[in-house]
């Protein structure tokens, strides 16, 4: 941007607070209580889940109430003054859009929730009689719509989902963009900016990224509110610039998401909520697949890449696959409530080895069997004979304390599994 002297105007967040109404905050303590609610669940993948889901419906009440998780876009059934009554983020929109029509400028909203994309193509026919064009995922030939929008004399505006705007699309017609809902991601953000920013603007562009917030309530940081400050945080750790190019950005560390780890440990729309480190008597209390998601957990921390097995194709005597420059794990995980097991985890894993030492000639597999309890002397004879190495229960406490898993590191690994 160095050839223009053109400016990218990322507006005072302060100035863009939006107060939450009686009406969203309502429905935003329904969130919290099944995101607490959640928090008490046992099972930790349906802990993570029933989490996840809670959190995005506190994203959905905080950008428009009328679009929540699972139900369509309708009015409300008292008009639409009512509506923008109780969806203040739509009312600011539309009211920061008047302005822009003044100037006869065009503006870019970035949402990716499909129901607001349909809502706010509804109130942008209404209020303006425009048309706009919405961009995401199911649309073919996306420049074509951005060509049609450009070439529109005067004011406008584009809906455009941010994972749908990705390298080489251009919209330098518009130089107003919003960030009606946020990205995980500032790299990824910083990236959907661009779109307006880039050679061939003649405009400063603007940036907006208007947020929800209770005033009345100071007990607690809605969604948008911290998803802000984790953002910031992430972008100043990695030294993101807003007009970095990409590969800049994936080199510094600006690329990774703002994680579930993340967002719950720091305290989240609650209160703090420390995350909890995990200890050998948790391990005893995982079930058989989620011990096996704990020990690819558990070597993902070591450096590997882990994947455990589909057993819907049957995983041939292997839970568990783990890779690292050229050479591998292949294990067989028991998760026990004896004091010790017998030589059926060798007996599995050595079974199962020769597929993957056909499969993946190229890595060189050392054969692992992994346990919360310790192996009997059968087992460990068995072992020595195959060339098996033992992970019992000493050793996990070892490697807890050298590469420290927490309640929340592990939720998330079973929700992305």
């Amino acid at each position: 941007m160095t050839q223009r002297l053109l400016k990218l105007v990322l507006e005072d967040q302060d100035l863009l607070k939006v107060d939450i109404t009686d009406h969203q905050r309502v429905l935003y303590k329904g969130g919290l209580k099944r995101l607490q609610e959640a928090r008490k669940e046992k099972d930790g993948k349906r802990r993570g889940r029933l989490s996840f889901d809670a959190l995005h419906f506190m994203k959905a009440v905080c950008a428009e109430p009328y679009c929540l998780p699972g139900k369509k876009f309708v009015l409300d059934q008292a008009g639409v003054e009512v509506h923008l009554k109780n969806s203040p983020k739509l009312a600011w929109l539309l009211s920061e859009l008047e302005e822009i029509k003044t100037k006869g400028e065009k503006a870019i909203v970035f949402t990716e929730i499909r129901e607001v994309q349909a809502a706010l193509h509804y109130f942008l026919r209404e209020r303006f009689k425009l048309k706009p064009l919405i961009v995401n995922g199911a649309s073919e030939n996306r420049q074509s719509y951005i060509d049609k929008f450009s070439s529109k004399d005067g004011f406008d505006v584009i809906i455009l989902s941010p994972l749908a705007a990705g390298v080489g699309l251009n919209v330098v017609a518009a130089n107003h963009v919003f960030h009606f809902t946020r990205a995980w991601n500032p790299a990824k953000e910083a990236q959907a900016t661009d779109r307006a920013y880039r050679i061939g603007q003649e405009r400063d562009v603007i940036v907006y990224s208007p947020t929800i917030v209770d005033t009345a309530d100071s007990l607690y940081s809605t969604f948008e509110q911290r998803l802000d400050q984790l953002l910031k945080e992430k972008a100043a750790l990695a030294s993101t610039t807003i007009d970095g190019d990409d590969l800049s950005q994936m080199l510094n560390g600006s690329a990774g998401d703002v994680g579930f780890t993340e967002f719950i440990a720091s305290g989240g729309p609650l209160t703090p909520n420390a995350a909890r480190i995990l200890n050998i008597e948790d391990v005893d209390q995982l079930d058989g697949n989620s011990f096996e998601t704990f020990s690819a957990l558990l070597f993902s921390k070591m450096g590997f890449i882990t994947q455990v097995t589909a057993k819907r194709q049957g995983d041939g005597g292997i839970d568990l696959i783990a890779i690292s420059s050229g050479s591998g794990l292949l294990v067989q995980c028991k998760s026990t409530q004896s004091s010790s097991i017998g030589w059926d985890a060798i007996k599995e894993v050595v079974g199962g080895a020769m597929r993957y030492h056909s499969r993946m000639p190229g890595v060189k597999f050392k054969k692992v069997a992994m346990t919360n309890q310790r192996f009997n002397s059968a087992a460990t004879e068995q072992a020595a004979f195959n060339h098996v190495e033992l992970i019992d229960r000493t050793q996990i406490q070892e490697m807890l304390e050298k590469y420290r898993i927490t309640d929340l590191d592990l939720e998330e690994f079973l929700i992305n599994l």
